[in-house]
Protein backbone atom coordinates (compact mmCIF):
# COMPACT_ATOMS: atom_id res chain seq x y z
CA UNK A 1 0.00 0.00 0.00
CA UNK A 2 1.20 3.45 -0.99
CA UNK A 3 0.79 6.53 1.43
CA UNK A 4 0.78 9.46 -0.51
CA UNK A 5 1.55 12.78 1.46
CA UNK A 6 -0.27 16.09 0.67
CA UNK A 7 2.73 18.09 1.17
CA UNK A 8 5.75 18.76 -1.13
CA UNK A 9 4.51 18.37 -4.57
CA UNK A 10 0.99 17.60 -3.27
CA UNK A 11 -0.47 21.18 -2.71
CA UNK A 12 -3.66 21.66 -1.90
CA UNK A 13 -6.53 23.72 -4.05
CA UNK A 14 -9.30 25.80 -2.61
CA UNK A 15 -12.04 25.33 -4.02
CA UNK A 16 -14.42 27.16 -2.04
CA UNK A 17 -14.00 29.79 0.18
CA UNK A 18 -15.75 30.25 3.77
CA UNK A 19 -18.65 32.44 3.41
CA UNK A 20 -18.64 33.53 7.06
CA UNK A 21 -15.44 35.38 8.47
CA UNK A 22 -15.06 33.70 12.79
CA UNK A 23 -16.05 37.25 13.78
CA UNK A 24 -18.11 39.33 13.00
CA UNK A 25 -17.95 43.64 12.44
CA UNK A 26 -20.32 44.38 15.50
CA UNK A 27 -18.32 41.94 17.45
CA UNK A 28 -15.30 43.38 16.71
CA UNK A 29 -16.63 46.58 17.32
CA UNK A 30 -18.38 45.70 21.04
CA UNK A 31 -15.06 44.12 21.95
CA UNK A 32 -13.06 47.14 20.93
CA UNK A 33 -16.00 49.37 22.42
CA UNK A 34 -16.10 50.66 19.02
CA UNK A 35 -19.70 52.40 18.69
CA UNK A 36 -19.03 54.80 15.67
CA UNK A 37 -18.75 53.59 11.84
CA UNK A 38 -16.08 55.95 10.54
CA UNK A 39 -13.68 52.93 11.08
CA UNK A 40 -15.74 50.13 9.93
CA UNK A 41 -13.63 49.62 7.07
CA UNK A 42 -10.80 49.12 8.77
CA UNK A 43 -11.91 47.03 11.71
CA UNK A 44 -13.32 45.16 8.63
CA UNK A 45 -9.96 44.70 6.86
CA UNK A 46 -8.46 43.99 10.35
CA UNK A 47 -11.04 40.75 10.56
CA UNK A 48 -10.30 39.56 7.26
CA UNK A 49 -6.14 39.72 7.69
CA UNK A 50 -6.73 38.13 11.08
CA UNK A 51 -8.35 35.44 9.51
CA UNK A 52 -6.08 35.14 6.85
CA UNK A 53 -3.14 34.84 9.37
CA UNK A 54 -4.98 31.74 11.08
CA UNK A 55 -6.88 30.03 8.34
CA UNK A 56 -6.00 27.54 5.79
CA UNK A 57 -2.90 25.67 4.17
CA UNK A 58 -1.14 29.14 4.51
CA UNK A 59 -2.15 29.98 7.79
CA UNK A 60 -0.20 30.12 10.98
CA UNK A 61 -2.95 27.33 12.52
CA UNK A 62 -2.45 24.97 9.49
CA UNK A 63 -6.33 23.82 9.68
CA UNK A 64 -9.73 25.17 8.47
CA UNK A 65 -11.65 27.51 10.64
CA UNK A 66 -15.17 27.99 9.17
CA UNK A 67 -16.36 25.21 6.47
CA UNK A 68 -14.47 25.66 3.06
CA UNK A 69 -13.74 23.09 0.31
CA UNK A 70 -10.03 21.89 -0.83
CA UNK A 71 -8.74 19.49 -3.32
CA UNK A 72 -5.67 17.66 -4.20
CA UNK A 73 -3.97 16.08 -6.99
CA UNK A 74 -3.49 12.42 -5.99
CA UNK A 75 -0.60 11.42 -8.09
CA UNK A 76 -1.80 7.80 -7.56
CA UNK A 77 -3.59 4.76 -5.92
CA UNK A 78 -3.21 4.50 -2.75
CA UNK A 79 -3.69 5.86 1.28
CA UNK A 80 -3.94 9.52 0.99
CA UNK A 81 -2.95 11.87 4.19
CA UNK A 82 -4.78 14.70 4.05
CA UNK A 83 -3.30 17.83 4.43
CA UNK A 84 -5.99 19.00 7.27
CA UNK A 85 -7.82 17.85 10.22
CA UNK A 86 -10.97 18.38 11.08
CA UNK A 87 -12.30 16.42 7.86
CA UNK A 88 -15.84 16.27 7.52
CA UNK A 89 -16.54 14.61 4.27
CA UNK A 90 -13.77 13.64 0.93
CA UNK A 91 -14.72 12.23 -2.12
CA UNK A 92 -13.63 10.83 -5.03
CA UNK A 93 -15.12 11.15 -8.57
CA UNK A 94 -18.59 11.99 -6.96
CA UNK A 95 -17.95 8.55 -4.76
CA UNK A 96 -17.64 9.18 -0.49
CA UNK A 97 -14.46 8.01 0.40
CA UNK A 98 -14.00 7.02 4.15
CA UNK A 99 -12.23 9.51 6.20
CA UNK A 100 -9.86 7.22 9.06
CA UNK A 101 -8.17 9.29 11.69
CA UNK A 102 -4.30 8.21 12.19
CA UNK A 103 -1.27 9.30 13.84
CA UNK A 104 -0.22 11.05 10.74
CA UNK A 105 -3.35 12.77 10.31
CA UNK A 106 -6.86 12.43 8.24
CA UNK A 107 -6.48 9.52 5.41
CA UNK A 108 -8.34 8.21 2.85
CA UNK A 109 -7.84 5.27 0.36
CA UNK A 110 -8.34 5.90 -3.52
CA UNK A 111 -8.34 2.94 -6.10
CA UNK A 112 -7.45 5.76 -8.95
CA UNK A 113 -4.84 7.92 -9.62
CA UNK A 114 -7.06 11.53 -9.41
CA UNK A 115 -8.89 14.22 -7.38
CA UNK A 116 -9.53 14.47 -3.61
CA UNK A 117 -11.76 16.54 -2.94
CA UNK A 118 -12.86 17.59 0.85
CA UNK A 119 -14.66 19.71 3.20
CA UNK A 120 -13.45 20.54 6.46
CA UNK A 121 -14.52 23.00 9.22
CA UNK A 122 -12.91 23.63 12.66
CA UNK A 123 -15.28 21.77 15.73
CA UNK A 124 -17.25 24.25 17.30
CA UNK A 125 -15.65 23.31 20.49
CA UNK A 126 -12.52 25.20 19.10
CA UNK A 127 -13.85 28.25 17.31
CA UNK A 128 -14.43 30.02 20.84
CA UNK A 129 -10.40 29.99 20.74
CA UNK A 130 -10.22 30.94 17.44
CA UNK A 131 -12.38 34.17 18.28
CA UNK A 132 -10.55 35.06 21.06
CA UNK A 133 -6.90 35.28 19.19
CA UNK A 134 -9.07 37.39 16.45
CA UNK A 135 -10.55 40.01 18.93
CA UNK A 136 -6.39 39.66 19.95
CA UNK A 137 -5.41 40.28 17.02
CA UNK A 138 -8.14 42.85 15.40
CA UNK A 139 -7.51 45.09 18.74
CA UNK A 140 -3.58 44.93 18.86
CA UNK A 141 -4.03 45.78 14.81
CA UNK A 142 -6.04 48.64 16.02
CA UNK A 143 -4.37 50.21 18.52
CA UNK A 144 -1.03 50.30 17.49
CA UNK A 145 -1.51 51.06 13.39
CA UNK A 146 1.35 53.03 13.35
CA UNK A 147 5.08 52.17 12.86
CA UNK A 148 6.74 51.78 16.31
CA UNK A 149 8.70 50.17 18.70
CA UNK A 150 9.43 46.48 17.88
CA UNK A 151 7.02 45.13 20.86
CA UNK A 152 3.95 46.84 19.08
CA UNK A 153 4.95 45.00 16.31
CA UNK A 154 4.75 41.51 17.63
CA UNK A 155 1.79 39.75 18.54
CA UNK A 156 0.41 40.07 21.85
CA UNK A 157 1.77 36.93 23.97
CA UNK A 158 -1.89 35.63 24.92
CA UNK A 159 -2.84 35.61 20.90
CA UNK A 160 0.84 33.54 20.57
CA UNK A 161 -0.27 31.00 23.48
CA UNK A 162 -3.87 30.28 22.04
CA UNK A 163 -2.21 29.77 18.20
CA UNK A 164 0.14 27.34 19.78
CA UNK A 165 -2.93 25.68 21.61
CA UNK A 166 -4.53 25.40 18.14
CA UNK A 167 -2.09 24.73 15.60
CA UNK A 168 -1.90 21.91 13.23
CA UNK A 169 1.44 20.24 12.29
CA UNK A 170 1.83 18.56 9.13
CA UNK A 171 4.44 15.97 8.24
Amino acid sequence: MTILLCNGPVIPTLVTAPADQPVTLDEAKAHLGVDFADDDGLIDAFIQAATAYLDGYRGVLGRCIMFQTWQIAAPDAGTVILPFPDIIAARQDGTNLTVTETGLGPVVTIAAAGNVTFDCQMPQSQLITVKAIVFMLVSHWYNNRAAGQATQARLPMAAECLIASLRWQRL
